[in-house]
């Protein structure tokens, strides 16, 4: 079973620019040994480092309290990006985190989720589910604004007074021909 692990390089507060990483920790032999690896390297560079639990999130809480972005209480400023302990202890044996960071690539939601309130970003969202230049058809009927200009009711009631005049007419007439 794999336990949940954050990483966060920087110390002070998260911003924008800030990746958090959540790293999924297995209990082979080999995850095993690397993890107290990772966490004296990380306790030796001042890093946080610490099994996931109510105090990891209380922390980073605190950390972006005063950093959300246009008063957005559920998206966070930072990135979190999931890797397993294996590819975190390359990496800081190459000390290759800048290529790590590169491949960093934002999920639909997490997008959504930081940028709903962006101008820019609805515009480009919206403009991303058209696949015309043109302007979309009109339909008729679609709502009271749309249907056309003439009145069913009106014409209805002009059929209705047209019927009684005839029959008037012809009325008067049988019964003028029958006296």
């Amino acid at each position: 079973m794999k336990c949940k692990y954050c990483l966060i390089r920087c110390e002070g507060e998260l911003g924008v620019s800030s990746i958090v990483y959540v790293v999924w920790v297995g209990s082979s032999l080999r995850e095993s040994c690397l993890l107290p690896l990772v966490e004296e390297f990380c306790k030796d560079c001042g890093w946080y480092f610490k099994r996931w639990s109510a105090q990891v999130d209380s922390a980073l809480e605190l950390r972006t309290k005063m950093s959300r972005l246009d008063g957005n209480r559920t998206a966070t400023p930072y990135r979190m990006q999931s890797v397993n302990l294996e590819t975190i202890y390359q990496t800081i044996i190459d000390d290759s985190w800048a290529s790590l960071e590169r491949s960093f690539v934002m999920t639909p939601q997490e997008k959504f989720m930081r940028f709903r309130n962006d101008p820019h970003y609805l515009m480009a969202m919206n403009n991303s589910k058209r696949i015309t230049s043109c302007s979309p058809s009109k339909s008729k009927y679609l709502s009271l604004r749309k249907r056309c200009k003439r009145h069913p009711l009106a014409t209805a009631l002009a059929g209705i007074v047209l019927i009684i005049l005839a029959d008037a007419i012809v009325s008067t007439q049988i019964i003028s021909n029958l006296f």
